[in-house]
């Protein structure tokens, strides 16, 4: 699943990073993804592109520029959940961002939204009233579905 997907890593990472931001959340990544970072911790993929059905925000995929990490000043998971934690939906962690400014999350909730991937849109304020129920496929304005799991969002990514 993960071979051969970064042309550019981050360095190694610390796995006391991982576990105290993990501890932090009450929650731990999906298996996929702690694996993905424990090999990676982050980086530029060579296959950048994916395709989703995002007609809410009246687009038909994105590009991903990095995939963050932890530790370094930039292209941090802690530090950008920090800076958007009050932008997005409980428990929806930035883990990859595009080179427009908007950014892919990953679902850490208690529920049947465990682990699948989401894109957000920064050009649209998150609204703590709009519903968010993946049961349904509701989701906020801000927000497209992408993947079931870190592993089907890898599978599909293009190069372009």
């Amino acid at each position: 699943m993960i071979n051969q997907i970064l042309k550019q890593k981050r360095t190694t990472l610390n796995i006391c990073d991982l576990t105290t931001f993990e501890r932090k959340l009450a929650s731990k990544f999906p298996e996929e993804f702690r694996e993905f970072l424990i090999q990676f911790n982050g980086g530029s993929p060579i296959k950048s592109t994916i395709r989703f059905n995002g007609a809410n925000l009246k687009i038909k995929g994105a590009t991903i520029n990095y995939f963050f990490g932890f530790g370094g000043s930039s292209e941090n998971i802690e530090k950008s959940y920090s800076n958007l934690k009050y932008d997005l939906p409980d428990m929806l962690i930035p883990f990859a961002n595009t080179p427009d400014g908007n950014y892919f999350l990953m679902s850490l909730k208690n529920d049947s939204s465990f682990g699948k991937i989401y894109y957000y849109d920064h050009e649209f304020e998150y609204d703590s009233d709009e519903e968010f129920n993946e049961k349904k496929g509701i989701y906020p304005t801000c927000l497209s579905k992408v993947a079931e799991s870190f592993g089907e969002l890898l599978e599909h990514m293009i190069e372009l």
